[in-house]
């Protein structure tokens, strides 16, 4: 009474049909995450930079107005 041989092997084949989706999606999930922490890291770094560039800006017009400003 052995067992017919393609339900094993079908058997087999799904585990690791489903082995090899679950180890791709996993992969995908972290490249996406990767992904959106980086764009994040990008833009407040660019929302930084330009808060720096205003109060530099800023800084130099009040200088300006007080005639602090002798080398420009």
């Amino acid at each position: 009474m052995l067992p017919d041989l393609p339900t094993p092997l079908a058997l087999l084949l799904g585990l690791l049909a489903s082995g090899a989706v679950y180890v791709i999606g996993t992969a995908a999930g972290r490249l996406h995450r990767s992904i959106q922490q980086r764009s994040r890291a990008a833009e407040i770094e660019a929302i930084r930079q330009g808060m720096l560039r205003h109060a530099a800006a800023d800084d130099h017009h009040h200088r300006a107005r007080m005639g602090l400003n002798q080398g420009d």
